[in-house]
């Protein structure tokens, strides 16, 4: 069997890895197992990719149709050892897996071509003739419930030069993982463009859904969703995800004759996904369901229940105009929340003629559009039991203006009372004690409203306006009646408090979080955060503590950071940055910014949404481009490099960060990556870079910046992109060397990046290009 990564051939041979480097034969390395037994490698985990090797005019020596797999497996390499190799990006990573009652104590490797060398940071460099090869340190870890135990360990260098592994107590009747990585990120499909939703269980597992085209892995047993589904048509995924990441539990697609998009994902206690969307399907599957109006290309909200293991229905319901109207209309479903008793309500807006139970609410209609921004709530039980129908205002702006309109968020708290945002016009129903009672200006086209439903939704608790912003993303209420909102593009007057994190600008356009009080009548805190190419996609609470987690976007390089995984900004076409992925964790009060991190390496992208689950972890999906780091032994952990025309398409990512683990924080200025300006042949051109790596020392970073070389037509001489690389002395690791997290006891708590970086332990590095004749 063979395998690639980047720069370097794979042959795995019976009890035996050879490495192939693109140099000379004085850089190829073996690598044997010492005392192993006779294994023969095997492919793992089966891709949907095949492989043809049309080589030489020879056609009987073409190999075509070659299966590939993600992984290679060694069986019993060792009694009760199995080893395992695969690719991570540009690197190969490697675990060895001890059974229940065996001995790690057996595994020996021996580096043919090489002679290894302990490093301070208790990683393995192996130098060769022309150069070194690193094993990062090992971590090694125990499984409980799916979630990673760790165990303390390291290499053993034995005086024959053969390495072992030692290893503290452990549980021996579980079993035993050496492996490089703690937490991870993972690619979901190369078919899948966006991981718009994400939630989780009280075991840590990842639901998250999103859009895709057909093609997106279903596994077997799964609810078969898309029987009739077109070739062209999008199409909503649900997929469940092991808490590590490492196994795609379940996997399914819905839709139907016409596209079906999510908006909306929420999991009961029994593990059920349940799901809120838009489709103009008219064979969009159901069970349990709600009667509607037929259908006449007009599209129509739904909501849908997942069984635990994602192979049925629980209920599934079309939302759309009751048999009995007059007319059709657009109707969409925008978002889905729980309760204790996991009733799921759902949120959109509608035309006139939707179903309205009895004794609820009904306050559409009117005003220039009257049959398309009518806002409704719905509750349904677990089985899909209609629970109660409400329309709760008419959205519709009397005033030309632009931007979305009607609800955009909701969320339930413990009493049933449902919490409403989204954006309105001036018909909207406004409490008396208010905090904002009407938009202001001559002409006005919409505000975005808080309004809280009583939970038989039979009147409103309270309704507001707060002051202008383009769109609401996200609502989340506190235990004492209080709910913060978020939202993107605040217009210049938009008010903070005085303790604000944040300041407004003069111009505005940047996003906000407020916090407003139990009655609607006040703001109790007010922020502005970042500038405006920073763009909030999900907002959730911490159930344990309050702290205010936000998943965004930025495309300023010099965000603010506070002890981030990754500091450094994605490489990008100058004029065109980013943009990068951004987790932001804010404590109770929103005054202080604890935890901020870009997310992705190299790849630009974005985070939509982020989940907490029991251990204060975050639960981050999104998107992002070719190229994305993503950890060891996660379940999709490349996507294919993208056709001509297609460099900038995104795919749906999920990712685990762990913010009460200490890791390192490595802040680097500039941080887009350094790009030289075209340099003639026999010169140089310098850059420099500094490098706060905090008050940490005793390992070594490595902060690489790819090398690339490019001819121009035009050019007589190349141009040069970007350096190669260069050890930093301090403990940091940073994400090039492959760690979201690291041991603990390394982060250096407060350590902060851009515009409010703390300077300190500055280390001032200057790269050179040098360009010579080839």
């Amino acid at each position: 069997m063979i395998g690639r990564v980047s720069g370097a051939a794979v042959v795995f041979q019976s009890s035996a890895v050879d490495l192939y480097l693109p140099t000379t034969e004085a850089s190829n390395l073996k690598i044997g197992f010492p005392g192993s037994q006779a294994s023969d490698p095997i492919g793992v985990d089966l891709l949907h990719s095949q492989t043809n090797y049309l080589v030489g005019n020879d056609s009987g020596s073409w190999r075509t149709h070659v299966p590939n797999y993600r992984q290679v497996k060694y069986p019993a390499l060792y009694p009760g050892v199995d080893a395992y190799f695969y690719g991570n990006g540009r690197t190969m990573e490697h675990d060895f897996m001890v059974s229940p009652g065996a001995d790690y104590r057996l595994i020996r490797m021996r580096i043919g071509g090489g002679k290894a060398k302990l490093k301070k940071d208790g990683g393995l460099s192996i130098e060769m003739a022309t150069g070194s090869l690193d094993f990062g340190h090992p971590v090694i870890y125990q499984r409980q419930n799916g979630i990673r135990i760790p165990r303390k360990g390291s290499f053993r260098l034995l005086r024959n030069g053969d390495i072992a592994f030692r290893v503290a107590r452990y549980n021996r009747a579980q079993p035993l993982i050496i492996d490089p990585v703690l937490s991870f990120a993972t690619y979901l499909s190369q078919d899948a463009a966006d991981a718009m939703y994400i939630a989780t269980d009280s075991a840590g597992n990842n639901y998250v859904t999103g859009y895709a085209s057909l093609g997106f892995p279903v596994t077997t047993k799964a609810f078969a969703g898309c029987t009739t589904c077109t070739a062209s048509a999008v199409v909503t995924f649900i997929s469940k995800l092991s808490p590590d990441g490492t196994a795609l539990l379940y996997s399914t697609v819905l839709g139907g004759n016409a596209f079906a998009q999510p908006t909306g994902l929420a999991v009961d206690s029994k593990g059920n996904a349940v799901v809120s969307g838009w489709t103009g399907a008219t064979d969009f599957p159901t069970k349990n369901g709600q009667p509607i109006l037929a259908q006449n290309n007009n599209d129509v909200g739904f909501l849908v229940s997942l069984s635990a293991d994602g192979s049925s229905l629980n209920f599934g319901t079309l939302l759309g105009p009751a048999p009995t109207a007059t007319q059709n209309s657009l109707t969409y479903a925008m978002a889905v929340a729980l309760d204790p008793s996991d009733n799921a309500y759902v949120t959109g807006e509608t035309g006139n003629g939707f179903p309205v139970t009895q004794g609820a609410l009904n306050q559409g209609g009117g005003g220039t559009f009257g049959n398309q921004f009518n806002v409704y709530v719905a509750k349904f039980g677990p089985t899909g039991t209609l629970l109660y129908s409400a329309v709760i205002g008419a959205a519709d702006p009397q005033n030309g203006g632009g931007g979305p309109i009607g609800a955009y968020a909701l969320a339930v708290d413990a009493g049933g009372n449902a919490y409403v945002a989204g954006q309105a016009g001036t018909l909207w129903p406004i409490s008396s004690n208010a905090y904002l009672k009407q938009i202001p200006g001559s002409m006005p086209y919409a505000n975005p409203f808080v309004t809280k439903v009583a939970p038989d939704a039979k009147s409103l608790v309270y309704s507001t306006y707060l002051d202008y912003a383009y769109v609401v993303t996200g609502i989340s209420p506190l235990a004492n009646g209080n709910v913060w909102v978020a939202g993107n593009s605040m217009g210049p007057n938009y008010p903070t408090t005085l303790n604000a994190y944040q300041k407004g600008s003069a111009a505005g356009g940047e996003s906000f979080l407020t916090e407003l009080n139990a009655t609607g009548s006040a703001l109790t805190y007010a922020t502005v955060i970042g500038d405006t190419s920073y763009t909030i996609g999900g907002l959730t609470l911490d159930p344990g503590n309050e702290n205010i987690w936000i998943a965004a976007r930025t495309g300023n390089s010099q965000f603010s950071l506070v002890t981030p995984l990754q500091s450094t900004f994605p490489a990008s076409i100058p004029g065109l940055p980013g943009p990068v992925s951004v987790i932001d964790q804010f404590d109770p009060t929103g005054e202080k910014l604890q935890f901020s991190t870009f997310l992705g390496g190299v790849a630009a992208g974005y985070a939509s949404s982020v989940a907490i689950d029991s251990q204060h972890r975050a639960h981050v999906a999104g998107a992002a481009e070719y190229g994305m780091y993503t950890t060891s032994g996660v379940y999709d952990p490349q996507v294919q490099v993208p056709g001509p025309g297609l460099s900038m398409a995104t795919y749906a990512y999920v990712a685990l960060i762990d913010a009460t683990v200490p890791a390192p924080a490595l802040c680097v200025s500039p941080n887009e990556g350094l790009l030289f300006p075209p340099v003639p042949v026999g010169t140089s051109q310098n850059l420099p870079i500094t490098i706060t790596p905090g008050n940490i020392s005793e390992h070594l970073a490595a902060f690489r910046i790819e090398h690339q070389s490019v001819s121009s037509a035009g050019h007589k001489e190349p141009m040069v992109l970007g350096i190669r690389s260069y050890v930093i002395p301090s403990t940091v690791s940073s994400y090039v060397k492959g760690r979201l997290n690291s041991p603990a006891g390394l982060r250096p708590r407060g350590q902060q990046c851009g515009d409010d970086q703390q300077k300190g332990n500055t280390q001032d590095k200057t790269f050179r290009s040098h360009v010579h004749s080839p």
